[in-house]
Protein backbone atom coordinates (compact mmCIF):
# COMPACT_ATOMS: atom_id res chain seq x y z
CA UNK A 1 0.00 0.00 0.00
CA UNK A 2 2.48 2.36 0.50
CA UNK A 3 4.45 1.83 -2.39
CA UNK A 4 1.22 2.34 -4.37
CA UNK A 5 0.87 5.84 -2.36
CA UNK A 6 4.41 6.87 -2.99
CA UNK A 7 3.40 5.97 -6.79
CA UNK A 8 0.50 8.26 -7.00
CA UNK A 9 2.43 10.90 -5.39
CA UNK A 10 5.39 10.64 -7.96
CA UNK A 11 2.89 10.48 -10.33
CA UNK A 12 1.15 13.76 -9.70
CA UNK A 13 4.69 15.13 -9.25
CA UNK A 14 5.30 13.70 -12.93
CA UNK A 15 1.71 15.27 -14.12
CA UNK A 16 2.08 18.65 -12.89
CA UNK A 17 5.67 19.71 -12.74
CA UNK A 18 7.18 20.75 -16.10
CA UNK A 19 9.43 18.05 -17.70
CA UNK A 20 11.52 20.73 -19.51
CA UNK A 21 12.29 24.57 -19.67
CA UNK A 22 13.39 25.77 -23.27
CA UNK A 23 14.95 28.93 -23.43
CA UNK A 24 16.10 30.95 -26.48
CA UNK A 25 16.94 34.22 -26.83
CA UNK A 26 15.60 35.45 -23.62
CA UNK A 27 12.27 33.75 -23.75
CA UNK A 28 11.50 30.27 -21.41
CA UNK A 29 9.17 27.83 -22.28
CA UNK A 30 7.78 25.17 -20.11
CA UNK A 31 6.04 21.88 -20.60
CA UNK A 32 4.44 19.23 -18.74
CA UNK A 33 3.37 15.48 -19.74
CA UNK A 34 0.16 16.93 -21.21
CA UNK A 35 1.11 19.60 -23.11
CA UNK A 36 3.55 17.08 -24.97
CA UNK A 37 0.76 15.09 -25.28
CA UNK A 38 -1.28 18.27 -26.50
CA UNK A 39 1.64 19.36 -28.96
CA UNK A 40 1.72 15.93 -30.45
CA UNK A 41 -2.40 16.07 -30.83
CA UNK A 42 -1.82 19.95 -33.05
CA UNK A 43 0.41 18.25 -35.30
CA UNK A 44 0.10 15.52 -38.46
CA UNK A 45 0.82 12.80 -35.88
CA UNK A 46 -2.63 13.73 -33.95
CA UNK A 47 -3.43 9.47 -33.72
CA UNK A 48 0.04 9.04 -32.46
CA UNK A 49 -1.34 12.21 -28.97
CA UNK A 50 -3.94 10.09 -27.98
CA UNK A 51 -1.81 6.68 -28.04
CA UNK A 52 0.54 8.58 -26.53
CA UNK A 53 -1.41 9.85 -23.68
CA UNK A 54 -3.04 6.67 -22.85
CA UNK A 55 0.17 4.70 -22.33
CA UNK A 56 2.15 7.88 -20.64
CA UNK A 57 -0.76 9.39 -18.50
CA UNK A 58 -3.99 7.42 -18.35
CA UNK A 59 -2.94 4.04 -17.70
CA UNK A 60 -0.71 4.36 -15.39
CA UNK A 61 -3.04 6.73 -13.19
CA UNK A 62 -5.70 3.49 -13.82
CA UNK A 63 -3.26 0.90 -12.85
CA UNK A 64 -2.69 3.23 -9.48
CA UNK A 65 -6.24 3.81 -9.11
CA UNK A 66 -7.59 0.35 -9.01
CA UNK A 67 -4.46 -0.83 -7.08
CA UNK A 68 -5.01 1.66 -4.72
CA UNK A 69 -8.38 0.36 -4.35
CA UNK A 70 -8.30 -3.20 -3.77
CA UNK A 71 -5.31 -2.81 -1.36
CA UNK A 72 -7.24 -0.27 0.69
CA UNK A 73 -9.40 -2.98 1.19
CA UNK A 74 -7.26 -5.71 1.67
CA UNK A 75 -5.48 -3.47 4.47
CA UNK A 76 -8.77 -4.51 6.77
CA UNK A 77 -9.06 -8.19 5.21
CA UNK A 78 -11.79 -7.37 3.09
CA UNK A 79 -12.41 -7.42 -0.95
CA UNK A 80 -12.99 -4.73 -2.72
CA UNK A 81 -16.45 -3.78 -4.52
CA UNK A 82 -15.36 -4.64 -8.22
CA UNK A 83 -12.59 -7.01 -7.11
CA UNK A 84 -12.18 -9.58 -9.90
CA UNK A 85 -13.12 -6.68 -12.27
CA UNK A 86 -10.70 -5.12 -10.19
CA UNK A 87 -7.68 -7.72 -10.45
CA UNK A 88 -8.72 -8.33 -14.25
CA UNK A 89 -8.25 -5.01 -15.35
CA UNK A 90 -4.92 -4.37 -13.82
CA UNK A 91 -3.71 -7.53 -15.82
CA UNK A 92 -5.30 -6.01 -19.12
CA UNK A 93 -3.68 -2.84 -18.21
CA UNK A 94 -0.14 -3.93 -17.48
CA UNK A 95 1.19 -4.44 -20.93
CA UNK A 96 -0.19 -1.02 -22.32
CA UNK A 97 1.85 1.37 -19.41
CA UNK A 98 4.80 2.30 -21.31
CA UNK A 99 5.98 5.23 -19.28
CA UNK A 100 9.18 3.99 -20.35
CA UNK A 101 8.49 4.76 -24.02
CA UNK A 102 7.73 8.15 -22.42
CA UNK A 103 10.83 9.02 -20.89
CA UNK A 104 12.97 7.45 -23.68
CA UNK A 105 10.95 9.65 -25.84
CA UNK A 106 11.42 12.81 -23.66
CA UNK A 107 15.06 11.78 -23.43
CA UNK A 108 15.65 11.50 -27.21
CA UNK A 109 13.17 15.26 -28.10
CA UNK A 110 15.91 16.64 -25.28
CA UNK A 111 18.71 15.46 -26.98
CA UNK A 112 17.94 16.89 -30.48
CA UNK A 113 17.10 20.02 -28.65
CA UNK A 114 20.05 20.57 -27.10
CA UNK A 115 22.13 22.03 -30.36
CA UNK A 116 19.12 24.62 -31.07
CA UNK A 117 17.96 26.05 -28.03
CA UNK A 118 18.94 25.99 -24.06
CA UNK A 119 17.07 23.18 -22.92
CA UNK A 120 16.96 22.08 -18.39
CA UNK A 121 15.24 19.43 -16.78
CA UNK A 122 12.47 19.85 -14.65
CA UNK A 123 11.17 18.27 -11.66
CA UNK A 124 8.99 16.42 -13.84
CA UNK A 125 11.38 14.43 -15.80
CA UNK A 126 12.90 13.00 -12.65
CA UNK A 127 8.81 12.08 -11.52
CA UNK A 128 8.69 10.64 -14.62
CA UNK A 129 11.66 8.46 -14.46
CA UNK A 130 11.47 8.25 -10.76
CA UNK A 131 7.69 6.20 -12.09
CA UNK A 132 9.01 4.68 -14.18
CA UNK A 133 10.73 2.38 -11.72
CA UNK A 134 7.74 2.52 -9.40
CA UNK A 135 5.08 0.89 -12.01
CA UNK A 136 7.23 -1.58 -13.03
CA UNK A 137 7.43 -2.53 -9.49
CA UNK A 138 3.75 -2.26 -8.23
CA UNK A 139 2.72 -3.52 -11.86
CA UNK A 140 4.58 -6.61 -11.71
CA UNK A 141 3.33 -7.65 -7.92
CA UNK A 142 1.67 -10.94 -7.91
CA UNK A 143 -1.89 -10.10 -6.50
CA UNK A 144 -3.12 -13.48 -6.43
CA UNK A 145 -2.64 -13.81 -2.51
CA UNK A 146 -5.08 -11.09 -1.83
CA UNK A 147 -7.77 -13.97 -3.10
CA UNK A 148 -6.28 -15.77 -0.11
CA UNK A 149 -5.83 -12.82 2.03
CA UNK A 150 -8.99 -11.24 2.07
CA UNK A 151 -12.60 -11.95 2.86
CA UNK A 152 -15.98 -11.43 0.35
CA UNK A 153 -18.31 -9.17 2.25
CA UNK A 154 -20.84 -12.29 1.39
CA UNK A 155 -18.69 -14.74 4.15
CA UNK A 156 -19.31 -11.96 7.14
CA UNK A 157 -21.50 -13.21 9.64
CA UNK A 158 -24.89 -12.12 9.01
CA UNK A 159 -24.69 -11.23 5.88
CA UNK A 160 -23.70 -7.70 6.92
CA UNK A 161 -21.03 -6.18 4.82
CA UNK A 162 -18.34 -4.50 6.57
Amino acid sequence: MALTLTTAVVFLIANICPVVRISLNGTHREATLWEFAWALAQGSVAPIAIVAALVIILVPLAQIALLAWVLLYARVGRRAPGFARSLRLLALLRPWSMIEVGIFGILVAIIKLISLVEVTLGAGVWATAALMVLLTVIAHRDLSSLWEQTKDDSELPSGRAA
